[in-house]
């Protein structure tokens, strides 16, 4: 079964927690979402790239703006909510994890209100770290070389 590490290499002495945690993609449990075609899952992963890479786009546009739209909380909460969704399909764990979390503060946010908008933009940065690392190892010899 193989299994996605993120693009920094792993020290031999380190635990398989610390492994574990740096996973971009629970490979097993992707690879069973796609019936074991690992031919099927590497399509697929780098279809998802370029569909969260448009997702995100659409963050940074509207974290970007010096005057916020009136509607910024919607827009954040359904780019949030797309991006969680696809990245769950395909098991790319730590990129669900802060759309969730996006998502949630989205849902919560007062458009008027400068605190929930510098909360919400910092917590698309930690969603672009999670979307840079997923696409680092997109573009890695682990995956370009078949993981296993």
């Amino acid at each position: 079964m193989a299994e996605a590490k993120g693009a920094e290499a792993k020290d031999a002495g380190e635990g398989s927690k610390a492994a574990a945690e740096d996973e971009v993609i629970d490979w097993g449990a992707a690879m069973e979402q796609c019936g074991d075609d690992e031919e099927f899952l590497r399509e697929l992963l780098v279809d998802l790239k370029d569909e969260l890479s448009e997702k995100n786009d659409k963050l940074v546009e509207e974290f970007g703006k010096s005057s916020p739209s009136a509607d910024w909380p919607t827009v954040v909460k359904f780019a949030a909510h797309s991006m969680k969704g696809a990245s769950a399909n395909l098991m790319v764990k730590g990129l669900t994890t802060v759309c969730s979390e996006l998502e949630k503060k989205a849902k919560a946010s007062d458009a008027d209100s400068d605190a929930d908008r510098a909360d919400a933009k910092a917590m698309a940065a930690d969603v672009q770290r999670e979307l840079t690392r997923f696409t680092d190892y997109l573009e890695s010899d682990a995956f370009t070389a078949g993981a296993k």
